[in-house]
């Protein structure tokens, strides 16, 4: 991965996507946001930057962060390093890229354009990892001032917009499909300083040519009528012991869709289909007529939070040792609005391995399931794009695990969060110590989840991504054979 050649191609339009429309973003939210005070955009010279003249390196920096890491828009530069992923079939690895421009080359109020080209992965033996259905590319967007959404780049326009002084990291996730063979995948991203649409149009036309084009636009509009918008398989890794709930009167309230019409059954049916990507198995809950309590029917007799279990290791203990397995007795834990810092949760704001914890503590307590109670609950609205507010009196992102795609283009497609594909990642992690408990037995798996650093209390795991991919590579050394 480095900066790509200044002379390559710069077709498409750069996907300029700025903060959306967040409660806390103008005034509120501070405590979760970052105050700009990393490097500022120069000049070379008093004249305007011609990127096609200019190598990339020179005009930004470039670098590679696991996908564990916040990373805010001070973010520091780092060296440029090779990025190493292992990944089985089924799963999905990501990692983050880090842009940060060295100087300004656009004119039009942002610091410039990027484009950035991926080629496929492809082994020695001919197979490949293709770019589009394998490799995607999202924007990390600030949510509260904290990146958090996922937003996906155009493969056939994938140009993003660079701002003065601040750091814009790109998700790079890798989906190994069930049937792909083994072996050792390689290949390259490109990241290419471009010129802007609007200073190629610019440079494209004289003086004179722009003022009349102007004239012609502002007849168009000036007889254009106001428009009325008041009308109306098989697969290596999968979890079926997680359940979230969706629900079903945001998207009816948000969509504005009749509880029963075939508008509403499409759009749980999207909803439902979509989250499956994350191995987890999505349950729709509403309020009923005159309810005061929201209660959950679930056959799973042993269901605790892990909120009132706290760090004590020796409660859970006693709680695992009572239950009944032979008479299909589960044991089942949930996070809701606690427990906080620093025991794991899903808050916005919170460290990626903070994130991906709740899944380790699961599987160290013994946890046959895992329940959380909304993926979407944001605060009711009556249209799809309108502002994302989380609801009063919860954490920052409590019971919220994706957005919808209107808040950021005309996608209809929710946006994953940082914290969902944290989540994924966590049950990935399970199968992989499920893996060597096979093979080595759970208490050995358990010293390794020790030994590495990984994990060892509520309040003691790791806080660097490192100890991660330490312990997933021993379960993969140790278990290939």
């Amino acid at each position: 991965m480095e900066p790509g050649d200044p002379n390559s191609a710069s077709g498409g339009q750069t996907q300029n996507v700025s903060v959306p429309p967040v409660e806390g973003v103008s005034g509120g939210g501070t405590s979760y946001g970052w105050v700009d005070g990393g490097l500022r955009g120069s000049s070379l010279g008093a004249s305007v930057i011609d990127p096609t003249k200019v190598h990339s390196k020179d005009l930004l920096h470039v670098w590679s962060l696991p996908s564990t890491a916040n990373v805010s828009q001070n973010e520091a530069p780092r060296p440029l390093e090779k990025v190493n992923l292992l990944a089985a079939r089924n799963e999905r690895e990501s990692f983050q890229i880090a842009l940060r421009p060295k100087v300004s080359w656009a004119t039009s109020g942002i610091a410039g354009s990027v484009q950035i080209q991926c080629t496929d992965l492809c082994s020695s033996s001919g197979d490949r990892l293709v770019v589009g259905q394998s490799i995607t590319l999202r924007r990390v967007v600030p949510i509260l001032g904290v990146p958090d959404a996922l937003v996906p780049i155009d493969p056939l326009s994938p140009q993003i917009s660079l701002h003065p002084g601040e750091t814009t990291a790109v998700w790079v996730s890798l989906n190994v499909p069930c049937g792909q063979p083994p072996g050792v995948y390689e290949g390259e991203i490109f990241i290419t300083a471009v010129k802007t649409e609007a200073d190629s149009r610019t440079e494209v036309l004289p003086k004179s040519e722009r003022y009349r084009l102007y004239q012609e636009l502002r007849s168009c509009l000036d007889i254009t009528e106001p428009r009325d918008y008041s009308s109306s398989e098989e697969t290596v890794f999968c979890s079926d012991t997680t359940c979230y709930k969706i629900s079903e009167t945001v998207i009816e309230d948000r969509f504005c869709l009749e509880h029963g019409a075939e508008g509403w059954y499409d759009a749980l049916d999207r909803h439902f289909r979509w989250l499956l990507q994350y191995r987890i198995s999505p349950f729709f809950c509403r309020w009923g007529d005159g309810m005061r309590i929201l209660a959950y029917t679930c056959p799973w007799p042993g269901i605790a939070c892990e909120w009132v279990l706290g760090t004590r290791e020796d409660l859970v203990k006693d709680i695992v040792s009572e239950l009944r397995p032979d008479l299909g007795e589960e044991w089942w834990t949930y996070v809701c609005m606690g427990p906080s810092d620093p025991q794991p949760n899903w808050h916005l704001g919170m460290r990626g391995t903070q994130h991906r914890a709740v899944l380790w503590r699961v599987w160290k307590e013994g946890g046959t399931g895992f329940l959380y109670w909304g993926t979407n609950c944001y605060e009711k609205a009556m249209i799809p794009s309108a502002e994302i507010c989380f609801r009063r009196g919860l954490p920052p992102g409590d019971g919220v695990l994706f957005y919808p795609g209107e808040v950021f283009s005309s996608s209809h497609e929710p946006v994953a969060s940082t914290r969902l594909e944290r989540i994924l990642s966590g049950m990935q992690d399970i199968e992989y110590l499920k893996l060597y408990s096979a093979r080595y037995g759970r208490d050995e798996a358990l010293a390794l989840l020790e030994k590495t650093g990984v994990y060892l209390a509520p309040d003691r795991y790791t806080l660097d991504h490192g100890p991660v991919d330490v312990m997933r590579g021993e379960v993969y050394r140790t278990c290939r054979s």
